[in-house]
């Protein structure tokens, strides 16, 4: 069972003139559901449109007019034994493939990603150790970059071309902040209370030796 609605949102202070139109669209359905408030980008419902709605619920005198839930409109449904059509066809004819698209993005996405995760699980290690300063700004901006790529019209890889670029820029930065970062967790040098003229009560924990010709480091 499902419901396609008109469009998920509607425009800012527009939410009375879209259920108007449905009314008028649908004159004779038993029951029906639809959906409004600024929500492709943030704002959902506002005060004025709440308002012209309430407004409206007090003109309509041959149709229920309610705030309700998706879980209550199938109930009804279900109570007035609608007619329910079967569909046997596209559900979404229109931008087909836009989220298969750019594949890059993803690529660099889950890059980034696994990249950042293993970074962390190796700095919490040195520093817990006493062998590193935990590199939280790289750490922290680099997650900044990811978060941002996963902006919901970015990673799907539903944007114009400038976006593609510019994001697969920011994970490039990304990238470069934990590949500098590495290094530093790999082969942590003396411990930052030592550096800083202190002494570190925890134990001493001697790093690896350097790989010789035949060996490979971590």
């Amino acid at each position: 069972m499902a419901h396609r609605v008109w469009h998920y949102n509607s425009p800012l202070y527009g939410a009375r003139k879209k259920v108007e139109q449905w009314l008028e669209a649908f004159p004779d359905d038993p029951c029906g559901i639809m959906l409004w408030g600024v929500g492709n980008h943030g704002g959902g419902p506002s005060r004025r449109d709440l308002r012209d709605l309430t407004a409206l619920m007090g003109e309509v005198t041959d149709t229920d007019i309610i705030h309700s839930t998706p879980d209550a409109y199938w109930e009804e449904v279900a109570d007035k034994q609608v007619a329910v059509p079967a569909h046997a066809d596209d559900l979404n004819p229109w931008a087909v493939g836009c989220y298969t698209s750019q594949v890059r993005l993803k690529q660099w996405h889950r890059r980034l990603e696994n990249e950042l995760y293993a970074l962390e699980k190796m700095a919490t290690a040195a520093w817990s150790r006493g062998l590193i300063a935990y590199p939280k700004s790289e750490i922290h901006e680099a997650l900044l970059d990811l978060l941002t790529a996963e902006f919901h019209d970015i990673l799907p890889g539903s944007s114009i071309q400038p976006v593609e670029d510019m994001s697969l820029r920011l994970m490039d930065h990304g990238l470069e902040l934990v590949s500098r970062a590495r290094p530093r967790v790999l082969r942590p040098g003396r411990r930052p209370a030592e550096s800083q003229g202190g002494r570190d009560p925890r134990p001493r924990l001697q790093s690896a030796p350097l790989p010789g010709k035949d060996h490979r480091g971590v």
